[in-house]
């Protein structure tokens, strides 16, 4: 008798187990279901003038659409002239309203490397024209917008890293800032009399 209630009881843990191994996985899997479809658009690096990464998802779907911007939104104010690099910018983005917020950063992100572009070349031909006080002190203003530049995107890089947002908000304002900074050295190469040839031509391209 005891043998024989032995083997039922072996039987029925056997048949537990098999069941146990039948069950589906996907009970267990379902914790990190969440994790596995976050977005990997970049995160802004402070200072960093890295791109942001063109295979990250971002936040985009087929339901979801950003508006059409223009170049006030770009810029975050109302702008008197608008340039080139602007309307290309804007025409860029309202391309394809579906975009990811990484392929919009990727697209602000080129933009604003034009303008910075724009704003070495200006640099440049104004330090040629200035004599050597002016060269030191467009030296001291570039150094003092350089380091007024790197502190705001340190402090824009805490404020999303301490909010856990996974993609650059603060693309809009560092193209601003480079677009306002090519632009003064440029009015400034304006007002410079030594830049211009006999016939009063500029002697430097003409920011369009």
């Amino acid at each position: 008798m005891f043998r024989l209630l032995s083997k039922l009881a072996a039987a029925v843990m056997a048949a537990m187990l098999l069941t146990s191994c039948a069950m589906p996985s996907s009970s267990f899997e379902a914790d990190t279901s969440d994790t596995a479809s976050l977005p990997s658009s970049s995160v802004m690096q402070s200072v960093s003038e890295e791109p942001p990464l063109s295979s990250a998802e971002g936040v985009s779907s087929e339901d979801f659409l950003f508006s059409p911007i223009t170049v006030d939104e770009l810029c975050g104010q109302s702008v008197r002239d608008v340039y080139e690099i602007d309307k290309n910018c804007v025409e860029e983005l309202n391309k394809d309203l579906n975009a990811c917020n990484a392929a919009r950063g990727n697209i602000i992100y080129k933009y604003r490397e034009q303008w910075k572009a724009e704003m070495e070349y200006y640099y440049d031909i104004l330090y040629s024209a200035l004599n050597e006080e002016g060269k030191q002190q467009l030296q001291k203003s570039q150094e003092a917008w350089q380091t007024m530049y790197d502190t705001e995107m340190e402090l824009n890089g805490t404020v999303q890293a301490m909010n856990n947002i996974m993609y650059d908000v603060f693309d809009n304002p560092r193209y601003m800032m480079y677009r306002e900074r090519a632009i003064t050295l440029y009015i400034k190469c304006m007002a410079m009399g030594n830049l211009s040839d006999a016939e009063g031509n500029r002697v430097y391209r003409i920011l369009k």
